[in-house]
């Protein structure tokens, strides 16, 4: 499959599994991380988990990397946004603390992701009580997004 392919299938498992995040959040009240990898034939692996801590989805992702040739993939989380002084995005998981600062939104945020690119994308939310009302269109990160697919090493 092509660098270029590659980058086109990420994208539709965006557009696509993120109306799923959406639904899920709306239904669930929270999102768990989800990993889609997408293999060299096409083929979509989906993790899901909410009990395993980074260190052991980091190990379960490298894993079904080695295992099914994973060429790329998307990631939809749960997490903070907040503007730092100097203007700057910036995009941390929830358990990080950040739901102390007073400027942060929640949003989910998408990272899209193959060998030596990546792209980041976070749609804020509020909630009104347990409902959950969408703020804006999804916003591309301008952060660098070295982090993310630590859960798959070797592919950023």
């Amino acid at each position: 499959m092509s660098e270029e392919r590659i980058k086109q299938e990420l994208w539709k498992l965006y557009v696509q599994f993120l109306e799923e995040a959406k639904k899920k959040l709306e239904r669930d009240g929270n999102l768990a991380p989800v990993i889609f990898g997408l293999t060299s034939t096409g083929r979509v692996i989906a993790i899901s988990t909410e009990e395993e801590t980074f260190a052991e989805y980091t190990e379960i992702g490298e894993m079904l990397r080695r295992q099914h040739n994973i060429v790329g993939a998307v990631l939809f989380e749960e997490s903070w946004f907040f503007k730092s002084k100097n203007a700057e995005s910036k995009s941390h998981p929830s358990c990080n603390g950040f739901q102390n600062i007073p400027m942060r939104k929640k949003v989910i945020k998408a990272i899209l992701v193959t060998f030596g690119w990546s792209e980041g994308y976070i749609l804020p939310f509020h909630r009104k009580g347990k409902k959950v009302v969408w703020e804006d269109d999804p916003i591309k990160l301008e952060e660098q997004l070295t982090d993310v697919l630590g859960f798959f090493r070797g592919i950023h």
